[in-house]
């Protein structure tokens, strides 16, 4: 039993450091694009570009504010909580599929949105709007895919026994 929870401490320690950065990462994004599509003077960057990049910085918010809870969820993890508790938590933080996505799932969708509008700048003069919608769509598609794969694949290496233990554990409780 202590060895898992000690592995718990480890895993949420370094999640906790990863979500830092990420929540990080987005709100210095959020900046970046705020002055280069938002604020920036240059008079050839039209309503849709800016409006596109209004769309990544909703979407950059949305981030940042999904991995500041994340964070907040990891920073207050009680440990001396009852252990049958603690597997509970854990058995969903370390769910592949969780619940309760539609910030990262709409923030997905701006910035979806917001490639399709600065693109139409760009490309405007050899492709349709359907042409950019439609190979933006086919990148998001692909490269979440791939994504997904090797999430899952990296879950399913470095996670899945831990969250195993953390079921059997529960069962353990429930006998």
């Amino acid at each position: 039993m202590n060895t898992l929870i000690n592995s718990l401490k480890s895993k949420d320690s370094d999640y906790k450091k990863a979500v830092w950065i990420l929540q990080i990462f987005f709100f210095a994004l959020m900046l970046t694009y705020t002055v280069l599509y938002v604020f920036n003077p240059d008079s050839e960057m039209g309503f849709v570009q800016r409006i596109g990049g209004g769309c990544y910085v909703i979407a950059f918010v949305l981030l940042a504010l999904y991995f500041r809870k994340k964070h907040t969820k990891y920073k207050h993890i009680n440990y001396s909580a009852s252990v049958k508790e603690l597997m509970i938590e854990a058995e969903e933080r370390y769910r592949f599929l969780q619940k309760n996505k539609l910030g990262s799932v709409i923030a997905i969708i701006l910035l979806d949105v917001g490639t399709c509008l600065i693109l139409t700048k760009y490309v405007s003069d050899n492709w349709s709007m359907l042409q950019i919608i439609l190979a933006v769509q086919a990148f998001y598609i692909i490269s979440g895919g791939i994504g997904f794969v090797l999430g899952f694949v990296k879950w399913k290496k470095e996670i899945r026994p831990l969250w195993s233990s953390i079921k059997m554990q529960l069962k353990a409780f429930e006998a």
